[in-house]
């Protein structure tokens, strides 16, 4: 594998875990705000998130040492309006300068 694209692989490692954990958080907020079908929703993409981190991960377990995760994830709690905002924000990033070759 070639150090660009493991490069790639960890700071979207980074940016799938922290998507994950912002999900979920993200889904706590759309229950307390009775909203389940989006809690649901956020649930849905949480357990992707960590799919694809997981799976960068297992990519990269031939590495050694220590490396930093530039994540350029979105961040802000809010209501679940405003993580309604974050998350289109943050996956069209995804879709436009994360990973804008697969699609």
């Amino acid at each position: 594998m070639k150090k660009m694209t493991e490069l790639h692989l960890i700071n979207a490692f980074g940016s799938e875990s922290q998507a994950n954990m912002r999900y979920l958080h993200f889904v706590d907020q759309a229950i307390k705000e009775n909203f389940p079908n989006t809690a649901r929703l956020f649930r849905a993409i949480a357990y992707s998130e960590s799919v694809q981190a997981d799976n960068h991960y297992l990519e990269l377990r031939h590495l050694e040492g220590g490396f930093v995760a530039n994540s350029m994830a979105t961040f802000g709690p809010g209501d679940t309006k405003k993580n309604l905002k974050l998350a289109i924000i943050g996956e069209n990033y995804v879709i436009t300068e994360m990973y804008p070759h697969v699609y």
